[in-house]
């Protein structure tokens, strides 16, 4: 993806999205088409008959936090690159890889992290460990989650590339 700028010569700055919605709304899908594939229209007959296939875009790195998302985003993007984790670790690393301009060396112009609300469960499992007795309300430090959690959204905020997070919430509809 080629760097594009304002008429003054400026650069203009990347990008940052949060897509948010029920499960099964599409949130993955819209994650890995980010910037790409613009004129495909996903919900077309010749497309869900598997006729026309989306070519993809190897620019776009998933940081996935769970299998079965991992296998609708290869679908709707082949080309994707990605790293399946299961560890604030492992989350972390990919972090200080696209910060550090490590993937943007590689192409990679956009970071898709599906999902933000997965990686706060991976900032939870760190917190409470292999203490079972952490997990209990009482003794759960809400204080120090919080502040892991705005912490991974400044480092996601500085990093040198498109961002795309996604993140569960459930819709309550108000019968009355």
């Amino acid at each position: 993806m080629e760097s594009s700028t304002f008429e003054d010569g400026s650069a203009i700055p990347f990008h940052r999205f949060l897509v948010f919605g029920d499960t099964g709304t599409g949130k993955t899908g819209a994650l890995v088409r980010a910037f790409t594939d613009r004129n495909l229209d996903m919900e077309s007959d010749a497309v869900l008959d598997g006729d026309v296939k989306p070519e993809g875009d190897p620019g776009i790195f998933l940081l996935a936090c769970e299998v079965n998302r991992l296998s609708t985003a290869r679908a709707f993007n082949p080309r994707l690159r990605y790293r399946l984790v299961w560890t604030k670790k492992e989350a972390n690393e990919v972090f200080a890889a696209a910060g550090a301009g490590e993937l943007g060396q590689e192409g990679i112009h956009t970071l898709a992290i599906d999902g933000g609300t997965e990686i706060q469960r991976l900032i939870k499992d760190a917190q409470i460990g292999s203490n079972m007795e952490n997990a209990a309300q009482d003794k759960f430090d809400y204080s120090l989650f919080n502040e892991s959690t705005r912490k991974m959204l400044r480092i996601s905020r500085n990093i040198p590339l498109h961002v795309v997070m996604s993140a569960l919430v459930r819709m309550i509809e108000n019968k009355e």
